[in-house]
């Protein structure tokens, strides 16, 4: 993979991430989060999470 490459995954991996997160935050404000999709929203905000710190490392 060639830098240029690289940053662009980098790059849509960060906004992947935050928009993972911004989504499941307003879901969670505007229609409210069940006790049985605790676990769901926690992984998906974990998977968000690995994907910003990668975009933020590999910029």
């Amino acid at each position: 993979m060639n830098q240029t490459s690289l940053q662009t995954t980098a790059r849509w991996s960060f906004w992947i991430g935050a928009a993972l997160v911004i989504l499941s935050h307003l879901y969670m404000l505007m229609i409210g989060l069940p006790v049985s999709q605790m676990m769901g929203h926690a992984f998906l905000n974990l998977v968000a999470v690995v994907l910003m710190i990668f975009g933020w490392m590999k910029r």
